[in-house]
Formats: structure tokens, C-alpha cells, sequence
């Protein structure tokens, strides 16, 4: 028996299907790259509030923000049975 399906045997919880979206702004570095942290940070933050209003709206749940984009789950914590759809829609 190898290690690990060893390890494998010891690991609880459940498995899901999840939809991950990473969405960023394309751009927005040489955008902002001349900018002090508040002037470029009252550019880039009014949309990543819209894109992460977008991934609530379609019941995805947002699990980090990265400087010009988001990184979101869709499936997971809440289960949804489209869940690939609303990440789509969400990221339109």
C-alpha cells in the first residue's frame, strides 16, 4: 500500500463539485502603475465591489480579493445545482 492511499483512508469530510471563477482587471496594472496606493486604489476598488456584487448576486461566495481581481467559489459553501451557469453569468 503506498502512503498515499494510506493518507486517503484518514481524510473526512465531504466532496463537492465546485465552479472556481478568477476574474481580474485586464489592464489595470499600467493603469495604476504611476499612481500612489489611494489614487490607484479609488480606481480599482469601485469595480471590484461591482465584480464582487456580481459572484453574491448569483449566490457564489467570494474568497479572497487580489489587488485587481477576485477569486470566488460557486457550489461550495452553498450548493447549488447550476452553479457553472451562475459563475458564467456572474463573470459576464
Amino acid at each position: 500500500m503506498r502512503a498515499s492511499e494510506d493518507a486517503s483512508e484518514h481524510i473526512t469530510g465531504e466532496r463537492k463539485v465546485v465552479t472556481v471563477l478568477f476574474a481580474d482587471i485586464k489592464g489595470s496594472m499600467e493603469l495604476i502603475e504611476d499612481l500612489d496606493p489611494e489614487e490607484a486604489r479609488a480606481i480599482v476598488e469601485p469595480a471590484l465591489k461591482l465584480m464582487m456584487g456580481a459572484v453574491l448576486h448569483y449566490g457564489g461566495y467570494v474568497v479572497q480579493t487580489t489587488g485587481d481581481g477576485i477569486f470566488a467559489l460557486f457550489g461550495a459553501p452553498v450548493v447549488h445545482e447550476d452553479h457553472p451557469q451562475r459563475a458564467l453569468y456572474a463573470a459576464l
